[in-house]
C-alpha cells in the first residue's frame, strides 16, 4: 500500500488542486469534507470522501486512521464568522 494523504477539504479550489498534485506524486487521497464550508461538487468523482461537522476533529482523526492515512493536509478556507459565532461556544459564552 502506498502513502495515503488525508485532506481536510474546506471551501475554494485548493482542496482539488492539492489532491491532483498529491496523486501525481503517487499518494492515495482520502478526503474529509466540512459541512457548510466545502462545496458539494467535491463529491463528483472523489472517493473515498466523508462529511464532518466543523468541530468534529475526533471523527476526522478516526476516519483517517481507519483508512490508513499517514499524512494530513488542510486545504481551503473556513468562514471566520462560523468560527467566532456565539453558537459555537454554547450558552455560557
Amino acid at each position: 500500500m502506498g502513502s495515503r494523504l488525508g485532506i481536510i477539504a474546506s471551501s475554494g479550489d485548493l482542496p482539488i488542486l492539492i489532491m491532483e498534485k498529491a496523486q501525481e506524486k503517487g499518494f492515495t487521497c482520502i478526503v474529509a469534507a466540512i459541512e457548510g464550508q466545502t462545496d458539494r461538487t467535491i463529491e463528483d468523482g472523489i472517493k473515498p470522501l466523508q462529511w464532518f461537522e466543523l468541530w468534529d476533529i475526533t471523527g476526522v482523526i478516526s476516519y483517517f486512521k481507519s483508512k490508513g492515512v499517514s499524512e494530513v493536509a488542510f486545504a481551503g478556507k473556513i468562514d471566520p464568522r462560523v468560527i467566532y459565532s456565539k453558537e459555537q461556544f454554547g450558552p455560557t459564552a
